[in-house]
């Protein structure tokens, strides 16, 4: 009878743990039909309902008081930052939740509408956004030292630049900018018609040059079949009627799994408060639900996976494969004294366009040639204070950026190949395709 009954204890228990597992937790219940608007400040989680703001205490959400922020027209920037919507007015949240101004800039109040506005070290950042039927590709920059807006140091020709747009898909990460989404104009007459551009966009702040590793395929994709982004702190959640994919925009990678919750379907907002949790808020028969979910819970049963950045689209064909052995060519032989001069301006004239870590490739890349340049070798570019995992991101990201610059300049597709060593398949490492 013993035996038995510690086997009902031990079912128990485990069922116990199995619910727990895959319980939710209501953290308040409002009877509204406006929207709700989640947001942190420090390590706590918020949501504003009008201009009602509520805290997140233990197991619920508690009211605090009534502030501006929660009004439509203020965003937040970072933190404590935020700005009024569509313009240059930065705002500093105090201890009671009143807004102090930082910065007035009612000339700029139309002007910058769906920008690219993030912190990078001290410096408040905003770039591109449109206003008054026009968009801008600019990067602005203010500090608490300044008392206006300025432009920041770009060294970028205006032709290798984003073009002007609203900005509806960013990430700033290890002193980089990307843009994953823009808004530009068409080539269809009148002021408001607007077409999609899914190339993405790298502004590396050491450097102050403008790159474009590559296009956010899946994302347009994913928006074409009418899945709604949701777009959270360094992640995207991209809901399906079937499948639910998580964007890592730090990674650059994505996971598409199987929906199996049916919370989705009602789901208005999100914020993932830690690792393992996601707050989730629904919205039913004006009343909106805020409740919180273990992570696993919406991502499961896995069922593929790839990168964020994939290289461009291939327009030519060929052309690499005749001019490289053309330079080595004229090299060897010193031939042809006007196509040796051409070729060379060729190749001036792409290293103009390259960062210091995609030209220190290209020269290795044309020293070794035809032999490959390994990624060991690459990884030595980089500062040895970085961790490795951060180097190795950062190998792909140099390796994948120069490949798209080449085909730019060469009207070639795929100049270069990745292939695995042949003494060592745990290596990799890069050549020119010949």
């Amino acid at each position: 009878m013993f035996s038995e009954f510690k086997f009902s204890f031990r079912v128990l228990v485990i069922l116990l743990f199995c619910l727990k597992g895959f319980s939710q937790d209501l953290l308040i219940d409002l009877k509204t039909n406006s929207d709700l608007k989640f947001f942190s400040l420090g390590n706590q989680i918020h949501f504003s309902v009008n201009d009602s703001i509520y805290r997140h205490q233990s197991n619920t959400f508690e009211y605090v008081t009534t502030s501006q922020i929660g009004d439509i027209d203020f965003e937040q920037i970072q933190d404590s930052l935020f700005s009024k919507r569509g313009g240059g007015t930065l705002f500093e949240l105090k201890n009671d939740f009143k807004l102090d101004t930082l910065i007035y800039a009612p000339k700029m109040e139309t002007s910058f509408f769906s920008a690219a506005k993030f912190v990078h070290n001290d410096t408040i950042i905003s770039f591109g956004g449109y206003g008054n039927f026009v968009m801008n590709n600019k990067v602005i920059f203010f500090t608490k030292t300044n008392t206006e807006w300025g432009y920041y140091d770009d060294s970028t020709p205006e032709s290798l630049k984003p073009p002007p747009g609203r900005v509806n898909l960013f990430n700033y990460y290890d002193n980089n900018l990307y843009i994953f989404h823009m808004h530009i104009k068409a080539d269809a007459p009148g002021p408001e018609n607007r077409e999609s551009n899914y190339n993405v966009f790298q502004f590396d702040f050491k450097t102050k040059n403008w790159s474009q590793p590559g296009k956010a395929n899946k994302l347009e994709e994913l928006k074409n079949k009418g899945h709604i982004i949701y777009n959270l702190k360094n992640k995207l959640i991209v809901k399906g009627i079937d499948n639910i994919h998580l964007f890592d925009l730090k990674d650059q990678t994505w996971i598409e799994y199987k929906n199996t919750s049916s919370i989705l379907s009602n789901i208005t907002n999100f914020i993932i408060s830690n690792d393992n949790e996601i707050i989730v808020a629904t919205s039913i028969r004006n009343k909106i639900r805020v409740r919180s979910f273990p992570f696993k819970h919406f991502f499961k049963n896995k069922l593929s996976d790839g990168d964020i950045i994939q290289n461009n689209d291939i327009k030519y064909i060929g052309l690499l494969a005749l001019l490289i052995p053309l330079i080595i060519f004229i090299r060897r032989t010193n031939g042809n004294k006007a196509l040796k001069n051409k070729t060379e301006k060729l190749i001036e004239k792409i290293k103009v366009d390259l960062s210091s870590k995609e030209l220190e490739l290209l020269n290795d890349l044309l020293t070794n040639s035809p032999d490959p340049v390994t990624f060991k070798k690459i990884l030595s570019y980089f500062d040895e204070m970085i961790s490795y995992e951060s180097k190795k991101m950062k190998v792909r990201i140099t390796v994948k950026s120069l490949n798209t610059k080449l085909e730019k300049h060469l009207k070639s597709s795929s100049p270069l190949i990745i292939e695995k060593n042949k003494d060592d398949k745990r290596m990799f490492q890069v050549k020119f395709r010949n």
